[in-house]
């Protein structure tokens, strides 16, 4: 085998290593997504989550008071969860965040920041 096939051969082996490594969740240790959602009258919700999965508890931020529900739901990639009176479903493919409260529904549009280390 000639020395500039052994190269080539060499380079696509690292960059199929880099890429299986990368690609792939096996060297990952910390992964979170925040929702940051908001709403003009309603003001800003925010939500943390670890793991996306029914029983999960995630920080939950809401007229800068911050505190840990839990996960009641997850069907259709969406997220239900409630704080008190208030029953809220995240619609994780579309960002956005529906607050059912009393009776009264808002709709809050949301930004994703996801962190994958």
């Amino acid at each position: 085998m000639s020395s500039p096939m052994k190269l080539i051969l060499a380079g696509v082996f690292a960059v199929t290593l880099v890429y299986v490594l990368t690609a792939n969740s096996v060297l990952q240790r910390v992964s979170y997504d925040i929702y940051e959602c908001d709403h003009r009258t309603a003001g800003k919700i925010k939500v943390w989550f670890k793991k996306v999965k029914t029983g999960e508890n995630f920080e939950f931020t809401r007229d800068m008071q911050t505190k840990f529900l839990s996960i009641e739901d997850v069907s259709d990639n969406k997220v239900a969860f409630s704080d008190g009176n208030a029953f809220f479903k995240l619609d994780l493919a579309n960002l956005r965040l529906v607050r059912d409260e009393k009776g009264e529904v808002v709709f809050f549009t949301c930004k994703l920041n996801a962190f994958r280390m």
